[in-house]
């Protein structure tokens, strides 16, 4: 697996219980990275076993999701890792802004049209993690470059419906941003968060 990731993300050092491990099925496949990037190559939506040389050997689920934000930027990206112990999750923006210009050559009044784009990307430092569930709403504080998951949450995610979860992300410049968790992670839930 790709071992890369984008400035601003911080890890949590988790050396799981292989109590979830027991419990996985024997054709779970195996991921040699906890590190989150979006160039990871990873099965995505499927529970995976993890075997981090950082984070130890652990039982969790890859999700992704990509859309336009008008308020935050022209793409928005989010990349969570969901495991027993903890949630992590990197989201980044990238914006492209081109300028119009007229250069050397044949053109208009003489000269050619020419065009400069710019793409820039940023990742964001994450304070809180909301995901709701049915009509409840639970709350995760960042600790660490992640978000802890208490027994009221995994039982929580275990027990989810079928279909996507809304979650909502509060960055530390105050932003607000709302995504969703589809429905096949949701589903391996069932596996990741089973007792």
């Amino acid at each position: 697996m790709l071992r890369q990731g984008l400035a601003g993300l911080s890890t949590l050092i988790i050396l799981s219980g292989s109590v979830a491990l027991a419990d996985a099925p024997a054709s779970v496949p195996v991921v040699t990275s906890s590190a989150l990037g979006f160039g990871i190559d990873v099965p995505w939506s499927k529970p995976v076993r993890v075997v981090d040389p950082f984070d130890g050997e652990f039982l969790a689920v890859f999700d992704r999701n990509y859309f336009r934000s008008r308020q935050l930027a022209d793409h928005v990206g989010v990349i969570s890792l969901w495991s027993q112990k903890s949630v992590r999750v990197l989201v980044a923006t990238s914006d492209r802004s081109c300028t119009y210009g007229l250069g050397l050559g044949i053109g208009l009044f003489g000269g050619t049209v020419g065009t400069a784009c710019v793409q820039s990307t940023d990742s964001k430092v994450l304070t809180e993690l909301q995901v709701k569930i049915r009509d409840q709403v639970f709350r995760a504080l960042a600790q660490d470059g992640a978000f802890p998951v208490s027994s009221e949450l995994a039982k929580a995610l275990q027990s989810a419906p079928d279909g996507n979860v809304s979650i909502r992300l509060s960055t530390k410049s105050g932003e607000t941003i709302d995504s969703e968790i589809g429905k096949d992670t949701v589903k391996a839930w069932r596996t990741v968060y089973a007792s």
